[in-house]
């Protein structure tokens, strides 16, 4: 029990950390899913918490490697939307899933039983809320040209 608290509030201070660091989005995401996993496997070992927080962790770099940032903020929040992990949402993330994928509960009532449910609910709240709070990237190749133009535009009138 111990253990498990002090998983959860060095879990909290990581992500508060990496939260106000000024890292670029994918390395946030990088850090807190490192610091995740080595921490889960430190504390929790081989047991099932770890294994629902192993399966969300390949999840999410399966999303980010597929559809990005943005693909990967559409995943954590109906996630948190709906308060689980399951095939459907996988699959609108892109994600092709087996007929019988498991459902992972991340409510807040699981999460407040279960460890495994508590870290996968952080896990998906902290993606969530990186993305959101980052700058969008800047403008490249053609969507550059037809910013500029635009702002050319607003000047003139």
């Amino acid at each position: 029990m111990q253990s498990t608290r002090n998983l959860l509030t060095q879990l909290r201070e990581v992500r508060r950390q990496i939260s106000t660091s000024d890292l670029p989005v994918r390395l946030k995401l990088a850090y807190f899913k490192q610091e995740l996993a080595k921490s889960c496997a430190r504390t929790l070992g081989e047991s099932s918490a770890s294994e629902k927080v192993q399966a969300v962790l390949n999840v999410t770099d399966t999303i980010l490697n597929n559809s990005g940032t943005r693909g990967l903020h559409s995943f954590a929040s109906e996630a948190l939307k709906h308060e689980q992990i399951n095939g459907k949402i996988l699959q609108q993330a892109g994600i092709p899933t087996p007929h019988m994928y498991p459902t992972i509960d991340i409510s807040k009532g699981s999460a407040g039983r279960n460890v495994g449910a508590c870290v996968a609910r952080m896990y998906c709240a902290f993606i969530k809320d990186t993305v959101e709070s980052s700058p969008p990237p800047p403008p490249t190749g053609a969507n550059k040209v037809m910013l500029e133009g635009s702002q050319k535009e607003v000047t003139k009138r």
